[in-house]
């Protein structure tokens, strides 16, 4: 039975303000993305500046891949919940609006990106290798670059630790990279970009 003019007004307010209430969500998570890399370019920066200046002792270095390593796995943890919500709206909010306003081309941005997601070479270089090199090779070029001031239990500890961690992001990084990469169903379109980027 259709709905009523009034009950199809309410569910359509409805779902527009969970439709914008979600895409703020997107955009507040993608600023923390941004935020995150900041902060890990500039101290990373200045740990390693420190260091090589002489002012403190190499081992210092050795923070490096954990403060590297917690900003990658916050800023996954925010890609895998902007993909989540990108999912969620491209396959119940939008086909709702769709069916009570009789207008299935309405707000289709979150599918826009959909053919994108098979083709693997061009998001492995728009989105997996640098994000590769920012949070995984760069601290573990830097691990095995230490071994060799390893002259304390401590040292070997925290390089051991320090390859768990990124162990930890590089499974991280994977599991996200073939979540964006599979093949889109009809109806399944969640944008990589936006969970990389965040796009509003």
């Amino acid at each position: 039975m259709p709905d009523e003019p009034p009950l199809a007004t309410e569910r359509t307010s409805v779902l527009l303000a969970e439709y914008t209430a979600l895409r703020a969500e997107v955009a507040s998570r993608s600023a923390a993305q941004h935020t995150l890399i900041n902060i890990d370019l500039t101290a990373c920066g200045a740990i390693a500046g420190l260091a090589l200046s002489g002012r403190v002792a190499v081992a210092v270095l050795l923070l490096i891949p954990f403060l590297s390593g917690c900003c990658a796995m916050l800023y996954f943890d925010h890609a895998a919940q902007i993909d989540t919500i990108g999912s969620y709206l491209d396959t119940e909010v939008r086909p709702a609006l769709a069916r009570l306003l009789g207008d299935d081309t309405l707000l289709r941005w979150e599918g826009a990106n959909k053919v994108e997601r098979s083709q693997r070479r061009p998001l492995l270089i728009r989105f997996g290798i640098p994000l590769l090199l920012l949070f995984v090779l760069g601290p573990a070029a830097l691990c095995a670059g230490l071994v060799v001031t390893a002259d304390a239990w401590w040292k070997w500890a925290a390089l051991a630790a320090g390859f768990v961690v990124q162990g930890v992001v590089c499974t991280m990084w994977f599991s996200l990279f073939r979540r964006w990469a599979a093949p889109s169903s009809p109806g399944d379109a969640s944008s990589p970009g936006d969970a990389v980027q965040g796009e509003a």
